[in-house]
């Protein structure tokens, strides 16, 4: 189900999407007969995006997510997910964004969530053919992340090793 809806007064975008789906299945674990399965799989999200009349514009997104696995046991799977991203232009030539990541894998283990902070700043001269930019990644130092999911036949842990804060200058000409 998707839904979108410019909100004019508040110059503002608003789209909710959702997924639902369910799977029933049968198996078997090392010897213990014929399982009946069921499956259910949500997704649901709101994105938010500004269009001010003003140099600083907003956009978010928020996602929960939830697997769910029910056999003779309940298994649960809930994580949740935040993107916010700060765009600025002060001028024609200057332009930026900061975006911050907010990232909860499991919601019943919440000891283990993640931020992540990334910059980037544009200079581009007025009727130049060159671009100046500047960007700041991992600038909150995440060595790591790590994605958990459990179902009756596994628990799976995929880890993720990240890159250092690191900053990078990019000059870039056209001809």
């Amino acid at each position: 189900m998707n839904f979108s809806k410019l909100i004019t007064f508040l110059k503002t975008n608003v789209k909710l999407t959702s997924n639902y789906s369910i799977f029933n299945f049968k198996n078997i674990v090392n010897n213990s007969g014929l399982r009946n399965n069921k499956s259910v799989f949500s997704s649901s999200s709101i994105f938010l995006k500004t269009a001010f009349n003003f140099p600083v514009n907003l956009e978010s997104k928020t996602t929960y997510l939830l697997q769910e696995t029910k056999n003779t046991s309940l298994f649960l799977n809930k994580s949740i997910e935040n993107n916010l991203k700060l765009t600025f232009k002060p001028s024609k030539e200057v332009s930026g964004t900061i975006s911050y990541d907010y990232f909860v894998p499991s919601l019943e283990n919440k000891i283990n969530n993640y931020s992540f902070l990334n910059s980037e700043i544009i200079f581009k001269p007025k009727n130049k053919n060159w671009l100046l930019n500047v960007s700041g990644i991992n600038l909150l130092n995440q060595n790591y992340f790590i994605q958990e999911n459990t179902t009756d036949i596994s628990n799976n842990s995929f880890r993720i090793n990240l890159l250092k804060r690191y900053f990078l200058i990019n000059f870039t000409y056209s001809y």
